[in-house]
């Protein structure tokens, strides 16, 4: 593998080990479990639900401002994966966006699902105020008929195409309501 020769092997068995103590610690937060009423007990920055429902240490962790140090108090079990500064650093970014990154890989699949959707010869580009417009420009330009098309088009950023994607599905909705 052509890899392994840009890093050293030390260094490659150490991200290895890294990788793989970060996902069996985002694997065992998903199944440590507590009522809100002991969170809040045991760490008072965790809020306390009326619900009471369990709450999974991943889910505490989305809470803003709790630490991987703060759920020790909780899980003692925690404590060496919380003395590896760099790991739980990633594991707590990876909890507290979890909820994005799957949003976004949802928009990116049906992103893709959707390329050849088309898109309406007098679609108004300027009505999408996040494009840059050098972008409304270009596509004014090309004229593209379809996602797949425009996605070609030289300056066109990817979170440009996902924005486009919206407006041009949120105007087909309009369009037949009509």
């Amino acid at each position: 593998n052509n890899l392994h020769k840009l890093v050293s092997e030390p260094q490659m068995k150490l991200f290895t080990q890294k990788k793989q103590k970060i996902e069996e610690t985002l694997e065992k937060l998903t199944s440590l479990h507590s009522t809100p009423n002991n969170l809040h007990k045991l760490v008072p920055s965790i809020p306390n639900s009326a619900n009471g429902a369990l709450r999974s240490a991943a889910e505490v962790l989305r809470t803003k401002n709790v630490t991987l140090r703060d759920l020790c108090k909780v899980w003692p079990e925690l404590s060496e994966i919380a003395d590896d500064l760099s790991a739980s650093a990633t594991i707590e970014a990876e909890c507290f966006y979890e909820k994005q990154l799957a949003r976004q890989g949802r928009d990116i699949q049906a992103y893709k699902r959707d390329l050849d959707v088309e898109i309406p010869i007098d679609f108004h580009y300027q009505d999408i105020p996040s494009l840059s417009s050098e972008e409304r420009e270009k596509l004014e330009q090309a004229k593209p008929t379809n996602l797949a098309a425009a996605s070609r088009i030289s300056g066109i950023t990817p979170s440009s195409m996902m924005t486009l994607h919206k407006y041009i599905l949120k105007a087909k909705k309009q369009a037949l309501a009509e």
